[in-house]
């Protein structure tokens, strides 16, 4: 088989597969992927979120230069096919060794800390006393019954950050009761579980 049969057979399959749009992160067992709008970034999972070890990032973008087949569209499609950055990441470049000088890539290493770990959701309560949300690195309860200082909560400059995992954990598994809560009694689980946080009006 020739190398550009190769090609169409590649395209034929990917261009019809469902796949990420701009801004469309997927993911799916160990694999993250995230179309911007010249570039698409894979991230290995394996260790994302915990601290000391490393997450392999790897991203590409076609090159100007190139008359490979496959656009950013095709490898888009491609990706959503794989549940492993080992995978996704020998499908891109099978089709470089296929199409050289078809795309520009670069692979590192960042901390697994600072990568959310995979099915990480961010949570959102909001009732008509207040507004709670709690992500992989920040968090805010906000008092909706005050509006004249709009008391907020964030978390504290020292020590506030290692606090978020706790402070996630109570809100996933309180959903419910804090639907009950007002500002005042967030405030008061969150100093029994020893969340470290910052309490000022934002009106201020």
């Amino acid at each position: 088989m020739t190398t550009a049969q190769l090609g169409s057979r590649i395209v034929a399959r990917f261009l019809q597969a469902s796949g990420m749009q701009i801004g469309d992160t997927y993911e799916a067992g160990t694999l993250r992927a995230h179309r911007y709008a010249d570039t698409i970034v894979l991230w290995d999972l394996t260790n994302a979120g915990k601290r000391g070890k490393t997450v392999r990032r790897f991203w590409f973008s076609p090159s100007h230069k190139s008359n490979a087949p496959l656009n950013l569209d095709g490898y888009a499609k491609g990706i959503a096919e794989y549940s492993s950055y080992d995978t996704a990441k020998a499908f891109v470049l099978d089709v470089l060794h296929d199409f050289p000088g078809g795309l520009e890539t670069n692979e590192r290493t960042e901390r697994g800390v600072d990568v959310v770990p995979a099915g990480f959701k961010k949570r959102v309560i909001k009732t008509p006393h207040i507004e709670v949300s709690v992500g992989y690195k920040e968090f805010s309860v906000r008092d909706l019954d005050d509006r004249n200082n709009e008391p907020t909560c964030i978390p504290a400059i020292n020590g506030g950050v290692k606090s978020i995992p706790v402070f996630y954990r109570w809100v996933t598994d309180n959903e419910e009761s804090i639907k009950h809560m007002k500002y005042r009694d967030v405030l008061l689980e969150m100093q029994r579980l020893g969340v470290r946080y910052h309490d000022y009006c934002a009106m201020d």
